[in-house]
């Protein structure tokens, strides 16, 4: 077979099997462990401040973006298959494993550069923004075990209000013992947080629900305000779609899903995304009505902190978080750390050796764009692991407000990751594989695929300069 086939006469599992071989067999993926895998991806802490999100746009105004950004992440999704569908047709090689991969095959080194960047500081980002949630729920717990404790001794009570103000404390209780796994350079043994990141976000769907009736019922909801449908100005608008657009954020795991699905197909792949999207669509709007519905105007940027310490209910879904944020950081921490080894191997990679690194031939089922693989000495992944870890603690430890963090982790996130690159990519890659079945460039975007991806990208980019600077407004403001 011509590697020069069609995008339509050559399957995505033939083109793999081409590739492969035998070696597909090994695949162990099936369709809801795929699904299952991308929400684990997708649903996290966000979910927290999506009722925070809802009282910025307005109900109505916040349920349009909510449906618009659900359609754009199916679509950037399939853009994403498409591209690598593309790039393998064209090579007869399996390329593609990964955003930057995709970045090195559309633009070179420079292309590279760029998304492991964009994907470090948007990890870093989110590494702040897990240790003050989790620090958020634990002075929760903690605060109900004092009132359980203390009872009516407001000597008492006022020590333990002194020691839970103090936000670095807080930290080093929750982090600190965290940091020997952090050292770890495989975590399979947390894979099983995944499972504890969903049970956690049902179980606080199901509280919020809960909660939000009842109050709804004895009409305590009301002293809270009205119910606008509609932003009240540009900025709430802004601050909306940032929040809403990054929830849908999953597109980093859908190559290294299709690398591990058995029975392969790129119908099977767009299904895999559509029910993924959906399940999570479903939950976040229930989140996030309720949330709204309940808190209107006093919603807070962290739904959860809104509720009253002494809820059993409430500290069972503090509880479940915070275990799960605690958790899901080291979590993080490995792809950041991959992210800043890979821009460290881009400046090294005319090296052999050193003191600090070191290469070798990479080992794997598929061929990477690039042949060699980072190794570190125990010094220097010490060091690195250290230096985020000490980052990330700092800037929480200094931070009282989540949404400083989170407007800037939806404004890069959501505008860059999900809005910008991907489009730009898809539009490079089809302009490629354009000349290489017909040896020319004219008239190749006038199709529905390119125009959209033109216009994605277009809105991508407008909304980064201004989610960004409204970013920088909201935190001088804050301050």
């Amino acid at each position: 077979m011509s590697v020069s086939t069609s995008l339509e006469s050559l399957p995505l599992q033939q083109i793999i099997t081409m590739v492969a071989g035998d070696s597909v067999k090994k695949r162990k993926g099936t369709f809801f462990s795929s699904v299952f895998a991308l929400l684990t991806t997708c649903m996290g802490a966000g979910t927290l401040s999506l009722p925070y999100a809802f009282m910025k746009g307005g109900l109505l105004f916040s349920l349009v973006i909510f449906v618009l950004v659900m359609v754009t992440a199916i679509v950037i999704g399939y853009m994403l298959l498409e591209s690598k569908h593309l790039v393998e047709s064209m090579s007869g090689k399996s390329i593609i494993n990964s955003y930057a991969d995709l970045g090195e095959y559309s633009f070179g080194i420079i292309g590279k550069f760029v998304m492991l960047m964009v994907v470090t500081v948007f990890l870093v980002l989110c590494l702040i923004a897990y240790m003050i949630f989790a620090r958020d729920q634990l002075e929760g717990i903690l605060d109900f075990i004092v009132n359980k404790s203390c009872g009516h001794d407001s000597d008492c009570v006022a020590q333990w209000i002194a020691l839970l103000g103090n936000y670095a404390v807080l930290l080093c209780i929750s982090f600190l013992p965290l940091f020997p796994l952090l050292l770890l350079r495989q975590f399979t043994p947390l894979k099983y947080t995944n499972t504890l990141s969903i049970i956690a976000i049902v179980l606080l769907t199901l509280v919020i629900v809960i909660r939000s009736v009842s109050s709804l019922r004895n009409g305590e909801a009301t002293d809270r305000g009205l119910i606008k449908n509609w932003p009240t100005d540009m900025v709430s608008g802004l601050t909306c779609v940032s929040y809403c657009s990054l929830t849908f954020l999953c597109h980093f795991n859908l190559f290294a899903i299709e690398r591990e699905l058995r029975h392969v197909s790129f119908r099977k792949m767009q299904a895999i995304i559509v029910v993924s999207m959906t399940f999570a669509f479903i939950v976040y709007l229930l989140v996030s009505i309720f949330g709204y519905l309940q808190f209107r105007n006093c919603t807070d940027s962290d739904v959860i902190k809104g509720y009253p310490s002494n809820d059993g209910l409430i500290v069972a879904a503090r509880i479940a978080l915070f275990f799960t944020l605690l958790f899901s950081y080291p979590v993080l921490m490995n792809p950041c750390r991959d992210a800043v080894n890979g821009i460290i191997l881009l400046f090294l990679r005319n090296c052999t050796r050193s003191r600090w690194f070191a290469f070798k031939e990479e080992d794997q089922l598929v061929e990477p764009l690039t042949s060699n693989v980072l190794l570190m000495s125990k010094t220097m992944w010490f060091m690195e692991t250290w230096i985020l870890f000490a980052v990330t603690f700092v800037s929480a430890s200094n931070i009282t407000d989540v949404s400083k963090v989170w407007d800037f982790v939806g404004s890069i996130g959501g505008c860059l990751i999900l809005y910008v690159l991907p489009p730009i990519a898809f539009l490079k890659i089809r302009y490629q594989h354009y000349r290489h079945l017909h040896g020319h460039s004219r008239r190749w975007w006038r199709t529905p695929k390119d125009m959209a991806a033109f216009c994605l990208t277009l809105i991508g980019l407008i909304l980064l300069a201004v989610e960004n600077y409204q970013a920088v407004i909201d935190v001088k403001v804050k301050s």
